[in-house]
């Protein structure tokens, strides 16, 4: 299996912003993805103790993961 990708929080995902090359839209309110590898596949999902494995739908390949726990908060530096 390849790498995992990094772990996405609810933070990562309000942040993220449109891809598409020159898009000037700041309007986009639904989180669309699409596999690298296979874009209109589809997607297979599993569930690991907190987190929302994605994978690509025909060749299992990994495309990202979502954490459905909060976010760790950083320790304060004492």
């Amino acid at each position: 299996m390849p790498p995992l990708p990094p772990l996405l929080y609810r933070q990562d995902l309000d942040a993220a912003i449109c891809d598409v090359p020159d898009c000037t839209y700041v309007g986009h309110d639904p989180l669309v993805l699409q596999a690298p590898c296979h874009p209109r596949a589809g997607f297979a999902v599993q569930y690991h103790t907190g987190v929302l494995l994605i994978l690509c739908q025909r060749c299992q390949r990994p495309v990202t993961r979502v954490a459905v726990q909060a976010q760790p908060e950083e320790p304060a530096h004492q």
